[in-house]
């Protein structure tokens, strides 16, 4: 296999769960730390590809009862959110620039911004 990483274990990887107590790595697509109420809401932290939750980006999100409150994306985009009633603030950072906004701004496949959502 050829070598792109200087971690020798994500060489080997396959792409599948891989739980190795011996030498204390899980390897997996998605990685969920968190809770659920008695609503059946999420908060917690999720790692990893989660495009099957409506998600386009591998990165590392913050939830509070079912909505993203962060985001840092392996396109380099970050996102921080606070959404209290009424009140919905945003900032997004990107490699150029960042913005402030009451509206949410939407990104194509290479992170750059296309509109307002």
């Amino acid at each position: 296999m050829q070598s792109e990483h200087d971690m020798a274990l994500i060489n080997n990887w396959n792409g599948e769960m891989d739980l190795n107590e011996g030498n204390g790595t899980i390897l997996s697509t998605m990685i969920a730390a968190g809770k659920k109420d008695d609503d059946n809401k999420f908060s917690g932290i999720v790692l990893g590809d989660v495009a099957g939750v409506g998600i386009d980006a591998i990165g590392l999100y913050g939830i509070s009862k079912g909505d993203i409150t962060f985001s840092l994306t392996d396109r380099g985009l970050a996102s921080f959110e606070r959404i209290s009633n009424s009140i919905n603030s945003h900032a997004f950072f990107g490699a150029d620039n960042y913005i402030l906004s009451h509206d949410r701004p939407t990104f194509d496949a290479e992170g750059n911004e296309t509109g307002c959502s």
